[in-house]
């Protein structure tokens, strides 16, 4: 007889999914990028990690994908919602909602959302903007 490994249920990391787009939100994670090419963020726990990463095939459905980690960087379970085809009608929520978490884990790390109000304050502005590097 062959066992199969328990897996963790995606209704599971649905709940905690949600739960972590609300702490993102609220400023209470501290989300920090992985030096890799395609945009991947990690949290580090006391004895895990939670990765979050956006993965673009050339031919397939581009992807998102929530890992869990131990503390010895073994894998220990996954979740992942592909993006949906336009043609196809309304996306999956879990689509939905790994992609808004994405966005906001993107925005809390990148802190875009501070370089767009600060442009849009000095064009609102008469005059000239920016400051002369040359002396």
């Amino acid at each position: 007889m062959v066992m199969s490994a328990p897996t963790i249920p995606h209704e599971w990391f649905r709940t905690n999914a949600q739960a972590l787009l609300a702490k993102t939100r609220a400023g209470q994670v501290n989300w920090v990028k992985r030096a890799e090419t395609e945009p991947r963020y990690e949290v580090v726990l006391p004895h895990s990690t939670i990765t979050l990463s956006y993965t673009s095939p050339r031919v397939e459905p581009d992807f998102i994908t929530l890992e869990l980690f131990n503390e010895n960087d073994l894998r220990v379970g996954s979740w992942s919602a592909d993006k949906p085809d336009p043609d196809d009608g309304t996306p999956s929520p879990d689509w939905v909602l790994l992609n808004a978490l994405f966005d906001e884990v993107h925005r809390s790390v990148t802190g875009w959302d501070k370089v767009v109000s600060d442009i849009e304050q000095a064009l609102a502005k008469p005059g000239r903007i920016g400051t002369s590097n040359g002396g």
